[in-house]
């Protein structure tokens, strides 16, 4: 049991909007199902009982299109009951007459097949057939005279009855329907403008990276170009007199009497390039940092 109620209210190969129509159409058959129950016990003990027998007979086709439903004969079954309803109300139209108020049903069964079927062709022949069919029992009640009268209103009100919810439950579906979608566009709206604010927060994000990277390789530039001043002229300047000197002491014959007289100038000239290293040096670190920090 468990097991049908769940085929009967889901089906696995089926998308989210066709279970919806799956479903939907199930309980359609369920409801028909309650209105016939209530028809055959209205009609039981009318002689001649063979309108009864229809009743039983329209119950059971409804029975076995649920079955091919559930099976997933579904446009074979969905066609097939709305054929099967209007044969029956006219059935129940000429057979009863205008007072029972059979007619009233072709109002739902034409409006009915929008919600169970995406061409267009399947509900707009339903529709035409179901109010044509209408207009022509209207002219008939003229012409043929109901062969069972039945006794009392009820009949007729609760066909009446019948029918506004019918129409009501096709106007609560379409309704449902369309504020879900509404729903759904408003969110997905909302959604997009998120993330428009967050491609636009990212974006400024950007320029303002690259802003700060412009300026970090200016900055680096500068540093490199410094430090080539430092290497070209103020490490070289000193190298170039420590080197000339010793030239001139390898030059010199005797090296251990002027020794000391240049020594002093190495001194200093090896001084003057100690700063100028410390110089590259610290230039290198702060060049270094600005790239970790980049």
């Amino acid at each position: 049991m468990l097991s049908f109620l769940k085929i009967f209210l889901h089906k696995e190969d089926l998308t989210v909007n066709e279970n919806n129509v799956y479903r939907n159409f199930n309980l359609l058959l369920v409801i028909a199902l309650l209105d016939l129950v209530v028809i055959t016990f209205s009609l039981k003990g009318i002689q001649p009982d063979w309108p009864f027998k229809v009743c039983i007979a329209e119950f059971i086709c409804y029975v076995v299109l649920m079955f091919f439903h559930v099976r997933g004969y579904l446009m074979f079954s969905r066609y097939s009951t709305f054929l099967i309803s209007l044969l029956v109300q006219v059935t129940a139209c000429v057979t009863h007459g205008k007072t029972a108020g059979f007619d009233y049903v072709f109002y739902a069964i034409g409006l009915l097949p929008m919600l169970f079927f995406q061409q267009r062709g399947y509900y707009t022949s339903l529709f035409v057939i179901s109010i044509v069919t209408m207009l022509v029992m209207q002219y008939a009640y003229m012409l043929v005279e109901p062969i069972v009268l039945i006794n009392g209103n009820f009949i007729f009100y609760w066909n009446i009855f019948f029918t506004g919810t019918l129409i009501f439950f096709v106007m609560y579906i379409f309704k449902n329907g369309y504020e879900r979608n509404q729903k759904k566009l408003l969110d997905q709206h909302n959604m997009i403008l998120q993330q428009k604010e967050e491609i636009e927060g990212i974006n400024n994000n950007l320029e303002q990276i690259i802003v700060d990277s412009t300026e970090k390789i200016k900055e680096q530039e500068s540093r490199i170009t410094e430090f080539a001043f430092i290497n070209a002229h103020k490490v070289r300047s000193p190298l170039a007199r420590i080197m000339g000197i010793l030239n001139l002491i390898h030059l010199e014959k005797n090296k251990e009497e002027i020794f000391e007289d240049y020594l002093l100038i190495l001194k200093s000239n090896a001084d003057e390039l100690n700063e100028r290293l410390q110089e590259v040096s610290d230039t290198l670190n702060d060049i270094s940092g600005v790239k970790k920090k980049h």
